[in-house]
């Protein structure tokens, strides 16, 4: 099997992809769950873990060498776990992790790895301690890099994929360094090490910046596996970050401990009176009959195993149809160190907006403060101040409220605006340049008024402080820009907060640049006569300054 091209991106949506990951036992589509069989204590039989929609499993190489290392060789380690689909070996990094040093050899486990059959084998890298100091820490990366080239040398076989962990831990220079240098060699794919330790913590902000720093370094086209990320929580926003393999044992564990996972948290199972969830274990069984079961713990472990896969097929479909920031944005909402990593990830904003679609399937849908950073957005604005040119002959902007209908255009309001427009100006319409103010994008230009998403998008008619101060600035960048060319009039709607607030500060920019401004009466409705004919008295006393 040729390795290389082993991993096709047929969709994207912000960062996150769907991928279709070659391997010689199938194909795998990502971004996807591979749960983390124990050979030793399998809860879940393996062979039963593709009726659930699992496509690729990860099981520990050092444990199956201690334990199990004549069986396995012989009957490789599809036939030992009874799981015909991709497997990923692990190399026993964890175990080095857990107790400081194990009885296997960087090569050793290579040439096992091999032996048993593996799809994907991964090295025996060192693995970043949280509490370890930044000395430490660069140990655990110039190590790790110096087994990924010796075990680049040794493999021999060319159909198993490799993977090349990166490390570094919080600090964000070393991951760098790491991504940089473990990237240039020749890996099918990245597991970044050791987010686990962040990830129980709920320190989702620094899981955000590990990802970013070994997403800025790493090859594009190779997939990214979170190595020990298990929550359905965090799923959505770290595939809107690029990561496409996540592995875990929590379903298990969590089964064992009697904790009862969804993707807004996780309960006890002895605390519930209902069961939240409608899969194959939820329907058959109400709590009090879960609590008796003698095989509670396979129940309570499958249940776990049915949240996070549906998870993952969600997540999948908000990629294909475009709608996955809004799904990472609904479920920032379930707990607030999530909210604040959603808040953390402005940092990354321009970042993120060079791999977001330009056009999508599906409306923007403005769901607070957080959706101002989103691609969307960015570009706008970067379009609006730094690309776009308005018609050369306009000598007055024309500012108009949004309608509900869009494009504005072809709304009610706007087309009585327009009309009234033309009747004040007559031959000299081409000195008028109409934008429409609204909230979350700030300023429209009528010619960009088809771009997406300036037609598609909904946002509350209840406006928070945020995006009224968004369009503040945008409004005030943009008539800075044009100081030496336009005069302003104000038309505005019913909603007297908002508009006498783009007003007042419409009032301190013109001020500001020496340009007079004309306002409407706020006191009438914007389409009704009595307005009408104030917004044509304001546009000719405009004329007569231009002219």
């Amino acid at each position: 099997m040729d390795v290389k091209n082993t991993f096709e991106i047929k969709v994207r949506d912000a960062m996150g992809r769907v991928g279709i990951l070659k391997t010689p036992h199938g194909t795998v589509q990502t971004p996807t769950l591979m749960p983390v069989v124990n050979p030793q204590r399998m809860v879940v039989p393996a062979k039963k873990l593709s009726d659930f929609g699992i496509q690729m499993v990860m099981v520990n190489a050092y444990l199956l060498k201690k334990y199990f290392e004549a069986e396995v060789k012989e009957k490789g380690v599809h036939k030992f776990l009874g799981f015909s689909g991709p497997i990923i070996s692990d190399s026993g990094a964890y175990q080095l992790h857990l107790y400081g040093d194990i009885q296997v050899q960087p090569a050793e486990i290579v040439k096992f790895q091999e032996a048993i059959g593996s799809d994907i084998g991964v090295i025996l890298d060192v693995p970043t301690g949280a509490n370890m100091n930044y000395e430490g820490a660069k140990y655990t990366v110039e190590e790790t890099l110096r087994r990924a080239r010796e075990a680049l040398k040794i493999k021999e076989r060319e159909d198993i994929l490799w993977g090349g962990p990166v490390q570094g831990g919080h600090f964000l220079d070393l991951v760098e360094y790491s991504s940089k240098k473990v990237g240039k060699l020749d890996f099918d794919l990245h597991p970044i090490g050791e987010p686990v330790q962040f990830l129980v913590q709920y320190q989702f902000d620094k899981v955000i910046d590990i990802i970013m720093a070994a997403k800025k370094n790493l090859p594009i086209e190779r997939p990214v596996h979170l190595f020990g990320a298990g929550h359905p929580i965090f799923f959505a926003l770290a595939v809107a970050l690029g990561c496409d393999l996540f592995d875990s044992a929590a379903y298990a564990l969590y089964a064992r401990d009697g904790r009862y996972l969804t993707v807004e948290g996780t309960f006890r199972l002895d605390s519930l009176q209902e069961l939240p969830c409608s899969c194959p274990v939820c329907s058959n069984y109400s709590s009090q009959e879960l609590k008796k079961a003698k095989n509670k713990e396979q129940l309570l472990a499958e249940h776990n195993l049915y949240a996070t896969v549906s998870e993952i097929k969600k997540i999948r479909q908000a990629i294909y149809e475009n709608w996955l920031w809004e799904l990472v944005e609904m479920r920032a909402r379930s707990h607030p160190s999530l909210l604040q990593a959603l808040r953390h990830l402005k940092k990354y904003s321009r970042f993120i907006e060079q791999f977001d679609p330009v056009t999508k399937k599906s409306a923007f849908f403005y769901s607070g403060s957080e959706s101002l950073f989103r691609s969307e957005i960015i570009r706008h604005v970067d379009r609006l101040i730094n690309r776009y040119k308005p018609p050369e002959k306009a000598k007055i902007l024309v500012l108009l409220p949004s309608s509900e209908r869009r494009p504005f255009r072809t709304s009610f309001e706007h087309r009585e605006y327009q009309r009234t427009i033309a009747e004040a100006t007559g031959s000299k319409i081409d000195f008028i340049h109409e934008c429409t103010y609204s909230a979350p994008f700030g300023i429209i230009p009528r010619e960009l008024e088809d771009t997406y998403p300036l037609s598609q998008f909904e946002a509350p008619k209840i406006l928070d402080l945020d995006s009224v101060e968004f369009v503040k600035q945008t409004l005030k960048n943009y008539l800075k820009r044009f100081r030496d060319k336009y005069l302003v009039i104000i038309c505005h709607n019913d909603n007297l907060y908002w508009h006498n607030y783009i007003i007042k500060q419409c009032k301190r920019i013109t001020a500001q640049i020496k340009r007079e401004l004309f306002v409407t009466s706020v006191t009438e409705k914007p389409t009704s006569k009595a307005a009408l004919e104030k917004l044509k008295i304001a546009i000719k006393l405009a004329l007569e300054k231009v002219d």
